[in-house]
């Protein structure tokens, strides 16, 4: 069975560029450039942001975690100084729903990466099912 994860994934965005009030990078350049507001990011001179390409689907997956949830938290930070904004709402439930979407697919192949899991819900304790990051396995 294909995946849906890519193993190459690289600067260029793999999501559409948003078209909103807000100019938003797509959740890919954003998470790679550290900021989802075109109008805050200011770039190192002579460096070019690039994304460590994952090697197999834990990585990929883990990404799809990492992206949505960053893109979530952009927002958060945002919405806290502008909460009537109806769009930065929207954007922000959506990435929140597509973060706890990947949250639940990692950990239903690797096993828990939060304390709220409910792959905790288990005997014996869920943590110690898989490898450690540091034994060898990335």
């Amino acid at each position: 069975m294909k995946s849906k994860y890519s193993l190459n994934h690289h600067y260029s965005p793999q999501t559409p560029p948003i078209n909103n009030n807000l100019n938003l990078y797509s959740v890919d350049e954003g998470f790679v450039k550290g900021n989802m507001f075109r109008s805050l990011y200011q770039g190192y001179p002579g460096f070019e942001p690039k994304l460590a390409a994952p090697t197999n689907l834990e990585q990929a997956m883990m990404h799809e975690v990492q992206k949505y949830t960053f893109a979530a938290h952009d927002l958060a930070l945002y919405l806290d100084n502008n909460p009537d904004d109806e769009e930065a709402i929207r954007l922000f439930n959506d990435y929140r729903q597509k973060a706890q979407e990947a949250i639940a697919n990692y950990e239903s192949q690797f096993g828990p990466i939060q304390m709220s899991s409910s792959q905790l819900n288990v005997y014996p304790w869920g943590w110690f099912i898989t490898s450690w990051p540091w034994e060898g396995i990335w």
